[in-house]
């Protein structure tokens, strides 16, 4: 991840949506997802973040972007609390996920989606569902989304994530059962790393404050989950992963 400093709101956004891949990560997930100057390479967000871009200039594939909004065919944010599942980001809102039943004329090799809130795992087998329709055989799909390790997570990560989404937080195997119901194979996982994700947290704190074109919100929620990460230890209580996992066909080559 680079350490350039933002100079806008726009610019810390694509940075707390960018997938927790360092350098070495990056590569070994471009190994595994076996990504080359051919590969065609989509990413979910709501403007270039910095796993596309890093991707691109790393592996000299063409990257495309896609609003998360238009491949999932997102209805209108509804007023009062985000609904369960609510995922995607524009401007730090969460917003609720209507799936089409459409599939894409259009197939990609590997496709990113990041998250910054958990899925329930009906929601993400939805979604997954959804991507593996524009995937080509065999294509991979790069999930990155909070999840949850050991058998006492923190309460306060856990209250915190309940009350912007309403979907606790899954374990990795949860994640991976997903992924198997939707038509996957996970190859890997990767997870953030404590001084990234520190160095994240302290870009988001300065934004904050250095920005004022941020919702109260919008402000809130990243506020919140910056004190609440600085206090309960790091990624031990908000761990991010990616997952590399790769499409398969059922027996009857659907």
């Amino acid at each position: 991840m680079p350490n350039d400093e933002p100079q806008t709101w726009e610019d810390a956004l694509r940075i707390i949506q960018a997938a927790p891949c360092n350098e070495l990560q990056l590569q070994r997930i471009g190994e595994v997802a076996q990504i080359d100057t051919d590969t065609r390479f989509l990413e979910l967000a709501s403007s270039l973040t910095l796993t596309g871009e890093c991707v691109g200039k790393k592996f000299g594939c063409a990257v495309e972007v896609m609003e998360a909004s238009a491949f999932f065919a997102l209805p209108q944010k509804p007023k009062g609390p985000p609904p369960a599942g609510a995922a995607g980001m524009e401007n730090g809102d969460a917003l609720a996920i209507e799936f089409s039943a459409d599939t894409s004329s259009t197939r990609f090799d590997c496709i990113q989606w990041s998250l910054d809130i958990p899925l329930s795992g009906q929601e993400l087998v939805g979604a997954c569902q959804r991507i593996r329709s524009s995937l080509n055989v065999n294509g991979c799909l790069f999930i990155a989304l909070p999840v949850r390790l050991g058998v006492r997570p923190s309460e306060d990560a856990a209250s915190f994530y309940q009350s912007i989404c309403q979907a606790p937080l899954m374990m990795p195997r949860d994640v991976a059962s997903a992924l198997e119901e939707s038509g996957f194979e996970t190859l890997a996982v990767e997870f953030a790393h404590n001084r990234q994700a520190l160095a994240r947290y302290r870009m988001i704190e300065s934004a904050l404050e250095k920005f004022s074109d941020v919702g109260a919100a919008v402000k809130e929620r990243w506020k919140k989950e910056t004190r609440l990460f600085l206090k309960e230890g790091g990624v031990s209580f908000f761990p991010s992963a990616v997952f590399v996992a790769r499409r398969w066909e059922y027996v009857d080559g659907t």
